[in-house]
């Protein structure tokens, strides 16, 4: 989201630019042997899965923090319950859309309990 809005490129570059990052960073300390093998293919893949939370627009999540807390969602969300959404379309992205969903819901609720 940051990236995004600072260096003004769309969302998707943005996403694919960074994941790709992260991807040869992690690939480079596998091979070097500083992380575990198994991490090498799962930290890219759960970054690409939290940055489509990045992808939202300023309507959608208004701030960095909401953003944050959408990744939060989704961390606790793919290291617990992630199994049960096999089956529905691109795991990553079901639990980031749920992620943005969980947020954008309680920022709704709390700004009409405060009228």
């Amino acid at each position: 989201m940051l990236v995004s809005q600072k260096l003004k490129i769309s969302s998707v570059i943005a996403s694919s630019g960074l994941t790709l990052i992260i991807f040869l960073i992690t690939n480079l300390l596998g091979v070097k042997g500083l992380i575990d093998k198994q991490l090498t293919g799962s930290i890219p893949a759960y970054f690409m899965g939290a940055s489509f939370i990045g992808m939202s627009t300023k309507d959608v999540l208004s701030s960095i923090g909401l953003a944050g807390l959408a990744g939060a969602f989704f961390s606790i969300i793919l290291f617990n319950i992630s199994p049960l959404f096999k089956g529905f379309g691109g795991g990553l992205g079901t639990v980031a859309c749920i992620s943005v969903l969980m947020v954008t819901s309680v920022a709704k609720l709390i700004n009409r309990l405060k009228k």
